[in-house]
C-alpha cells in the first residue's frame, strides 16, 4: 500500500478539506472501495498514532482508507462552530460523493468512526448518500440529548462543562504549515476569531429541544437504509445507544459490544481485545465487495457478560466470557420484578415508606462517565456509597443471574422541595462483603414525560418516576446479592439540585425489573486475536504519560482534582516522520461543601503546543460552571501564543437560568 500525506478535497462553496489516503498497492490498475473517517481531531498530529495502524490495516487487505478533518480542524479551510452542524453533514455527504468519483475508487464508500466519527457515520448516512454502501459506529448515540456527554436522565452531566474546555482549546488549534505553507497564519487567526464557548448553546438547552433533535437519529430511524454495524464496550458511555439501535434500526443491523472503554476493540482496555480489525475487513468485504462470507449469519449481538469480580477502579483485564444473542430483543429474556420492602428486595408488594435523605458525598465511587480505563476511571467498591444510600438487598441468588439489557426501576415518591433528581445503582454483593456495581441510571423528577417539558413538583404530592438504568451484560452468582440503592444525588458525575432534597419512598408502588437471559449461548465462533498494521515513528520526550487523582477534603469541602499529560501516551510526543513535537496537558477540579449542593464547582484548564524547529504555537483553555439556586454561571477563556506573543485573547462570562436542573 502507499500513503497519501495529503490531498485537498474540494467543498462546493470553495472551501478545501484536506485528507491522508491510504491506497492499495495496485489501485491504479484495480480501483478498489474506499472508506472514510471523518473527525476534527487532527489527522496530521493527535490521531496519527491511532489511525495508521487501523487505515494502513484496510488499505493491505484492498481498501482505499480516508482520515478527513472536518471544516476548521487540522489543516482543513473554513472554521468549525459546534457539534454535528448541518454544515459538518453536508461536507460529509459531499466528501462521500468526490471519493466515489475518483479513479481510485470503484464507487463504493463505507464510513466508520469513533465517538464524533461514529455520530457523524449515523448522522451522514441518515442522508443516504448514493455512493455509501455501509458503516461502521463505535461508542456512538442515536439520540443527543439522552446519551451524550450533556444531559441524563434530564440531568445536566458535568462532564458537559470538560469537554467544553477541550473543545474550545481543540478548536483554536492551528493548521500545520508544512502542509498549507504562509496561509496557515491568516487561516489560525480565522478559527481564532470564530471562537464561542461551547458552553452557551449546551446550556441554554436544557429539554429535548430541536437544538438536540437535530443529528439524533431516532427522530427517525427508517432514514438510514444502508447496514450499519454498531461497537461499543460496557465500560463506554454509549452501550446504551449500541442496543437501542439494535433493537430501532430497520436496515441490516448488527453489534459487537465487549468490556472495553472508549476505544476501538483491537486496543480495548479492560480487555480482552479482539480482532476488530478482522471483523471490520469481514464487513466491508460483504457490503463493499459483495463477496459472499458469514456477515449476514452474524448473530445480532455478540457481547461480553462480565462475571462478578473484586470491584477496582483500574481493571484492565474483565472477567467473563463471550455469548451471542441471535435477534433483538430476544425472546430468551425474562423480565424479573423485585418490590422495595423494609431495606430489602422481595418477590411480592410491601407496604410502608422508605426515605432518602439528602447526601452529596454519594457518588464519590462512581468513576467517571465515559471512561477510557484509565487509571481510577472506573468505580469503586461501593460500600462507602451505599452508607450514605438507602439499600435494598435479595435474599442471596439461589442460581446464577445474567443480565443482559436495561434494569428499571419504578417508584412513586414525594420530595420536599419543587426540584429534585433520584441517582438509582444497581449492585453484585459478594461474599467478601465486596460491592461491585454493576450499572446505574439517573432521572430529573421534573422531567414527567419525555424531557422536552419541566414541571416543578409540588412538595408532599405523589409523582411516579421511572429510571431506566445503563444497558449491561453481567452474571451474578449463585450465593450473591442484589442490591439497589437509591440516593438524591450522584457527585460528581451529575449536578445536584439547588436545595438539599428529602424523597419518601411507597413501597407498595415500587419495584426494580431486571432482564435476564435464561441460557447464555457461547460464541459459535471466537474472534481473533487483535491485529493492527504498523504505527508511526514516535519519540517520547520526558516521563511517561501520568493521571493523578485525588479525593480530599480541604475546607469543610469535598475536592477531587485530576491531573494527566500526554497527547499520545507521554507528556511530549515527537513525531519523527513530520518533525514535529506535540504536547498535552489536562487539569481538572470538582469541589462542593457537603451540605450545601449551591456550592458546587468544576474547572478544568487544557494546554496543548506544537514545536517544530522555529514553530511554537501554545494554546491554553479554561472552563469554570457554578451555580446558584437560580441560575448557572459559567467562565471560559482561551490564550493562544506564537512563540512568547500572545497573538490572541478571549474569555466569556455568562449565566443561565436553571430550568428544572
Amino acid at each position: 500500500m502507499r500513503l497519501v500525506e495529503h490531498v485537498w478535497v474540494p467543498m462546493s462553496d470553495g472551501v478545501r478539506l484536506s485528507a491522508r489516503i491510504w491506497l492499495p498497492e495496485d489501485v491504479e490498475e484495480s480501483p478498489s472501495p474506499a472508506v472514510l473517517e471523518y473527525i476534527p481531531y487532527r489527522k496530521r498530529d493527535f490521531t496519527r498514532e491511532r489511525d495508521e495502524p487501523i487505515h494502513a490495516y484496510l488499505a493491505a487487505n484492498g481498501y482505499a482508507a480516508i482520515r478527513l478533518d472536518l471544516r476548521g480542524s487540522g489543516e482543513s479551510e473554513g472554521v468549525m462552530t459546534d457539534e454535528y452542524t448541518q454544515q459538518e453533514l453536508d461536507d460529509g455527504y459531499e466528501a462521500i460523493a468526490w471519493i466515489a468519483s475518483q479513479s481510485w475508487c470503484d464507487g463504493n464508500v463505507g464510513m466508520m468512526g469513533k465517538s464524533w466519527g461514529g455520530f457523524n457515520s449515523l448522522q451522514v448516512a441518515a442522508m443516504r448518500p448514493p455512493a455509501l454502501k455501509a458503516i461502521t459506529a463505535v461508542c456512538a448515540t442515536d439520540d443527543r440529548y439522552a446519551d451524550d456527554i450533556h444531559y441524563m436522565g434530564g440531568c445536566l452531566l458535568t462532564d458537559k462543562a470538560e469537554w467544553a474546555s477541550i473543545l474550545l482549546a481543540f478548536n483554536a488549534r492551528p493548521p500545520d504549515p508544512a502542509i498549507v505553507g504562509t496561509e496557515w497564519f491568516d487561516m489560525w487567526i480565522a478559527r481564532l476569531d470564530a471562537l464561542t464557548s461551547p458552553l452557551d448553546p449546551w446550556l441554554e438547552h436544557q429539554t429535548r429541544d430541536d437544538y438536540w433533535k437535530h443529528g439524533s437519529i431516532c427522530e427517525n430511524y427508517s432514514d438510514i437504509t444502508c447496514p450499519v454495524l454498531l461497537i461499543d464496550g460496557w465500560v463506554d458511555a454509549y452501550s446504551n445507544a449500541a442496543m437501542r439501535m439494535l433493537h430501532r434500526l430497520e436496515a441490516p443491523t448488527k453489534a459487537i459490544i465487549g468490556p472495553w472503554g472508549h476505544m476501538y476493540p483491537h486496543d480495548g482496555v479492560p480487555g480482552p481485545a479482539i480482532g476488530f480489525l478482522q471483523e471490520l475487513v469481514a464487513w466491508w468485504d460483504h457490503w463493499l465487495k459483495n463477496i459472499p462470507n458469514a456477515v449476514p449469519d452474524w448473530p445480532a449481538l455478540r457481547t461480553f457478560a462480565l462475571d462478578s469480580q473484586a470491584p477496582a477502579s483500574d481493571t484492565v483485564e474483565a472477567a467473563g466470557r463471550w455469548i451471542e444473542i441471535e435477534e433483538w430483543p430476544s425472546p430468551s429474556v425474562d423480565r424479573h420484578v423485585l418490590w422495595l420492602g423494609e431495606r430489602k428486595l422481595v418477590r411480592s408488594r410491601s407496604s410502608g415508606n422508605a426515605t432518602i435523605s439528602p447526601n452529596l458525598f454519594v457518588g464519590s465511587a462512581a468513576g467517571d462517565w465515559g471512561c477510557w480505563a484509565l487509571p481510577d476511571e472506573q468505580p469503586g467498591d461501593q460500600r462507602p456509597e451505599d452508607d450514605a444510600s438507602v439499600i435494598f438487598d435479595s435474599d442471596p441468588l439461589e442460581g446464577a443471574m445474567t443480565i443482559v439489557g436495561a434494569p428499571k426501576v419504578s417508584l412513586t415518591v414525594t420530595a420536599d422541595a419543587p426540584l429534585a433528581m433520584l441517582a438509582a445503582r444497581l449492585c453484585d454483593v459478594r461474599p467478601d462483603g465486596s460491592v461491585a456495581r454493576i450499572t446505574w441510571g439517573v432521572v430529573n423528577l421534573t422531567h414527567p414525560e419525555d424531557h422536552s417539558v419541566v414541571r416543578e413538583l409540588e412538595p408532599d404530592v405523589p409523582t411516579r418516576a421511572e429510571i431506566t438504568l445503563n444497558d449491561i451484560a453481567y452474571t451474578v452468582p449463585e450465593g450473591h446479592v442484589l442490591r439497589l440503592a437509591l440516593s438524591s444525588s450522584y457527585w460528581p458525575l451529575v449536578w445536584p439540585s439547588p436545595t438539599p432534597v428529602g424523597i419518601t419512598l411507597e413501597l407498595a408502588e415500587s419495584n426494580l425489573t431486571i432482564p435476564a437471559i435464561a441460557e447464555p449461548q457461547p460464541l459459535a465462533t471466537p474472534f481473533s486475536p487483535a491485529l493492527a498494521a504498523s504505527g508511526p515513528s514516535i519519540t517520547q520526550l520526558g516521563a511517561d504519560s501520568i493521571f493523578t487523582r485525588r479525593l480530599e477534603t480541604i475546607d469543610g469541602r469535598l475536592v477531587r482534582t485530576v491531573d494527566g499529560t500526554g497527547a499520545t501516551g507521554g507528556g511530549l510526543t515527537r513525531f519523527d516522520d513530520i518533525d514535529l513535537t506535540v504536547g498535552y496537558e489536562a487539569h481538572r477540579r470538582y469541589e462542593i461543601g457537603l451540605d450545601d449542593p449551591t456550592s458546587a464547582r468544576v474547572s478544568y484548564t487544557h494546554r496543548i503546543s506544537f514545536d517544530r524547529d522555529d514553530w511554537t504555537v501554545t494554546i491554553d483553555s479554561d472552563t469554570m460552571l457554578s451555580s446558584t439556586a437560580t441560575n448557572f454561571e459559567h467562565e471560559a477563556a482561551v490564550v493562544a501564543k506564537l512563540g512568547h506573543e500572545v497573538v490572541f485573547e478571549r474569555r466569556w462570562s455568562r449565566h443561565s437560568p436553571r430550568r428544572g436542573l
